[in-house]
């Protein structure tokens, strides 16, 4: 069926796309050979060629299908694990499972069926709870990517590594190896869990292929297609996804990884909220999205906001054969509607329906967008982030006759209409009235308190509202971070002042309290500086952190503490509040808290002699964050963490910040940071995942006597140095890179990761830059660096360079 033919049936494009003759999708059945069917009620030792002798499982009818073949799947649940469709990855031209012109093969739910694949397990509640929403669960085998959803609310859940933290917080599980499992539910009236035991529902790796009237619940990805491997050498085309749907699947419902000519159309999807529900990869080309119904994919972890990347729809990553996927006739009924990362050339997206933003992150290239209705922003990136048509003028963009105004919307293509009628709501959960418990001041001092309390059966952040009794202007001030135990400092109070405070309490979920009002007085002075012991028995982090002041030294003991330092007051010059570690002392945000020290708009603090641990690392939020801060060391620290945990040290608009004689190993850009008066000495920086650094809007900045070692993920060509943009001097000297891939460069960029100059070689930066004159690339001869043991050998030509801790 030429798309000349389509348009005359279904009139989804404008008559000036006629032009193209592209069979979109599998084409029609002219030359049928067997129909197969599965049953709920079937066998798979059957033979499958009735309904009364149907097999039980579509994977035992995949495997069975030949050109012209059709498998028809009568109505009900059907747990499936990856179901293949023509893979045979490491082979050319592999077939045995590809239709052909007039001959599709199709994989169907029967007409006027619900027909639901799903790829979890369910578990019901046990009888008793071990505390309030709080159930005790005992898996045979660990969740596929440690995905688990609470049911009927389906939020996915977030795993935590200590009981306790489960214990306390709603929304979380801990799971040990021997397959204990315990569950704290955010919602109530839960009646059990979904356990994800399937990356995939069906792959897809031929052509003529038809997939139709079928809903994917709970995977990783619901469908996946690409060709088989080696890329260049096979294809994956005229594939058709008709009037399925995808729900609740993790990372995305829809992924078209390296298929062409195909058609997708009817097809609805909702609520799936990593990536959401439709995503584009890069050897994706000349396909047709039209008629579909993507709606709102909110995150729903506790520990994520409902709106990140998650985009209704997505085009990521690029290639060469990255062209003409059209998106026409479709409604992106989501905050987040669409996403091209970068654009497809020669594409058009017309006659759509759009609730929220549409985003664009390349240059500006030759596609048409027209005749949209946008209910959200436009935003191109390097053009604006609130444009209109003639933002685009001078562009190869070409925005015409687009609106702002539903009532304006008048497309040439209706079908966006029939798309429309597709729409679903979910059921909306119901949550815990929250409770304000323990509601008190702490650590009052002359100069301000802290405000404490808990709300044991709900998940957000606490604000605090107060104003001198005697009057005065209300000032209201938010906690960083989110959880049951609420702390709020307060500072800048007058000494022997009385003040009226209310806490405000917002949950994850939507939920609001507000508390009465209630009273404390500070203190006429502050009392002396002291040495602060965190230890068992005596301080804990948490309350060092509220309790110190200007000239105090908290001293951790040896062992782990679980938490995070978050000091309320600054130091002062000459008297910095100083976090010392005794040999062995960790901070552990057992994979629940991040930052692990937190110092944003902070001055003059010490933190040295610490080995951190277990970051929370599913928002790339780092270890030590210090936006806005001033007067900053660190210095003996070491950490060893997961690229997804972020930075080990992240900085904006910092002042006088000095990192020395650091470890740092994981992490995307283990040191980010602008701002001024920045020294980076003697640091081992060893298998980030993007680069080593990244600096922009610096000033005086020294990077001297570090070690860089494999500065980014082995199939990566990234350097060590990212120095995007500077507004001062910067000294680099002294250095070693490194790496164990032969392919990774040494030196560094200059200027912004797209447009930036590259160089490849040491040699390169010393002439692009004039600096690194000292620099050496060469191996710096750790004892084993397959061990985590960065100590150098004798003999090492790094030797003085990189950390030393003892």
């Amino acid at each position: 069926m030429k798309l000349v033919l389509f348009l005359a049936s279904f009139a989804v494009l404008s008559s000036v796309m006629a032009e193209e003759a592209i069979d979109y999708g599998a084409g029609e059945m002219k030359n049928p050979a067997r129909t197969l069917y599965v049953s709920t009620a079937g066998n798979d030792q059957n033979d499958g060629k009735t309904l009364e002798t149907a097999w039980r499982t579509i994977a035992r009818g995949a495997r069975e299908l030949r050109s012209g073949d059709t498998l028809l799947i009568a109505e009900g649940r059907y747990f499936q694990s990856e179901i293949p469709i023509n893979v045979e990855d490491n082979t050319i031209g592999f077939a045995e499972q590809s239709g052909i012109p007039g001959a599709p093969i199709r994989i169907m739910g029967m007409p006027g069926s619900k027909v639901v694949l799903y790829g979890s397990e369910f578990m019901p509640l046990p009888e008793k709870p071990l505390a309030p929403a709080v159930f005790e669960f005992h898996l045979q085998t660990k969740p596929w990517y440690f995905i688990i959803y609470e049911s009927p609310s389906q939020i996915e859940l977030q795993r935590v590594y200590a009981e306790e933290l489960a214990l306390q917080h709603p929304g979380t599980y801990y799971y040990d190896e021997a397959g204990r499992l315990l569950v704290h539910f955010a919602a109530i009236g839960q009646v059990g869990i979904n356990v994800v035991r399937s990356r995939i529902g069906l792959r897809i790796h031929g052509s003529y292929v038809h997939v139709e009237n079928l809903i994917f619940e709970h995977y990783y990805e619901g469908i996946y297609m690409r060709m088989n491997r080696p890329y260049d050498k096979n294809v994956a085309e005229h594939i058709t996804v008709k009037n399925c749907a995808f729900y609740h699947n993790h990372k995305n419902g829809l992924v078209v990884d390296g298929a062409s000519k195909s058609l997708f159309i009817g097809n609805r999807g909702l609520a799936n909220g990593y990536y959401g529900t439709v995503m584009v990869m890069g050897r994706a080309h000349d396909n047709l999205f039209t008629g579909n119904w993507f709606g709102p994919s909110p995150q729903t972890q506790r520990q994520l906001k409902p709106y990140v990347t998650n985009f209704a729809m997505s085009q990521y990553g690029g290639s060469e054969q990255l062209k003409r996927n059209h998106i026409i006739g479709n409604v992106f009924d989501d905050e987040l509607s669409f996403r091209w990362k970068p654009g497809v050339p020669e594409s058009r997206f017309e006659n759509n329906i759009l609730s929220g933003r549409f985003y664009a992150e390349s240059a500006p290239l030759p596609v048409t967008i027209r005749n949209n209705f946008f209910g959200g922003k436009v935003a191109w990136s390097g053009i604006g982030y609130d444009i209109w048509e003639d933002n685009f003028a001078g562009t190869p963009v070409v925005f015409q006759n687009n609106v702002r105004k539903r009532e304006d919307f008048n497309p040439e293509n209706k079908i966006v209409f029939e798309a429309e009628k597709l729409k679903e709501v979910l059921p909306q959960a119901e949550f815990p009235e929250p409770e304000l418990e323990n509601l008190r001041a702490a650590a009052i001092e002359s100069d301000g308190a802290a405000i404490l309390w808990e709300t044991p059966h709900n998940d957000g952040v606490g604000s605090v509202e107060f104003w001198p009794k005697s009057g005065g202007k209300k000032q209201l001030v938010t906690a960083t971070n989110q959880g049951v135990f609420h702390t709020v400092g307060l500072t800048g109070l007058k000494a022997n002042t009385e003040y009226e405070f209310c806490a405000i309490f917002t949950g994850r979920r939507g939920e609001e309290k507000r508390s009465g009002t209630s009273s404390f007085t500070t203190a006429a002075k502050m009392r002396e500086p002291q040495v602060l012991e965190v230890a068992p028995g005596k301080m804990t982090l948490a309350e060092a952190s509220i309790a110190a002041i200007p000239g105090d030294v908290i001293k951790l003991s040896a062992g782990r503490h679980v938490g995070q330092f978050i000091p309320i007051r600054s130091g002062l010059p000459g008297k910095p509040i100083t976090l010392v570690g005794e040999k062995g002392a960790v901070i552990d945000g057992g994979r629940y808290y991040a930052p692990l020290i937190n110092l944003d708009g902070k001055a003059h603090i010490i933190i040295t002699d610490l080995v951190f641990a277990n970051p929370e690392d599913t928002r790339r939020i780092g270890i030590i964050r210090m936006q806005r801060a001033n007067d900053i060391t660190v210095s003996n620290c070491q950490a060893d963490f997961p690229w997804m945990a972020g930075p080990f040290f992240f900085c904006g608009a910092g002042v006088n910040i000095t990192l020395e004689n650091n470890i740092s190993c994981g992490g995307d850009y283990p040191i980010s940071i602008s701002g001024s008066n920045i020294k980076v000495r003697n640091n081992t920086i060893v298998d980030a995942a993007i680069f080593s650094t990244n600096f922009w809007a610096v000033g005086d900045l020294e990077i001297i006597d570090n070690i860089f070692m494999r500065p980014c993920v082995n199939d990566k060509r990234n350097p060590a140095l990212l120095v995007q943009s500077t507004k001062g001097k910067v000294i680099s000297d002294g250095n070693v890179f490194w790496s164990p891939i032969p392919e990774h460069p040494a030196g560094g960029i200059l200027g912004e990761i797209q447009g930036g100059k590259w160089c490849k070689t040491l040699a390169e930066w010393q002439q692009l830059t004039g600096w690194d004159k000292n620099s050496i690339h060469a191996d710096p001869m750790f004892v084993d660096y397959e061990k985590g043991d960065f100590r150098l050998r004798e003999g090492s030509p790094a030797i003085g360079k990189g950390a030393v801790i003892k």
